[in-house]
């Protein structure tokens, strides 16, 4: 790979697999995309700490992004600890934004009510983080 290249392999095979089977066939995804360069190894689908740590013993000392598109318990702190090394969010934000979206929308046309509006961001403060989050990145 060049080095303004990153190669974040895709290992969707894994999805659906139990993962503490080291040595098996579940792994040779995995294995071939961290044998042929890839400079990370992506594997969606891997949720707990067993898996997690099965995946990064396994294709070592590549590194591993971890997809945390849930709430499963750890911090980034957790999830470094176990030895990934990138950690991915995927579309979990935007589903937090449309979750409140869909809630706070059912109670206004089923009760009447914008309790869903309390607390809301104001524009000035969205408009200072948006320019501020700029600056950092210019």
């Amino acid at each position: 790979m060049s080095e303004h290249a990153w190669g974040n392999a895709y290992t969707r095979s894994l999805l659906g697999v139990r993962l503490g089977l080291a040595g098996s066939g579940n792994w040779s995804m995995v294995k071939a995309f961290a044998d042929a360069g890839a400079d990370c190894l992506y594997s969606p689908g891997i949720k707990t700490r067993e898996q997690i740590e099965a995946t990064v013993k396994a294709v070592a000392p590549k590194p591993v992004n971890f997809l945390n598109s849930g709430s499963f318990g750890f911090t980034v702190s957790d999830i470094a600890a176990m030895g990934a090394r990138r950690i991915s969010v995927g579309g979990s934000l935007a589903r937090v934004a449309m979750h409140a979206f869909i809630k706070t929308a059912r109670q206004i046309a089923e009760e009447g009510k914008f309790d869903g509006f309390a607390d809301l961001i104001g524009n000035p403060e969205l408009n200072k983080f948006f320019a501020e989050d700029l600056k950092k990145r210019s």
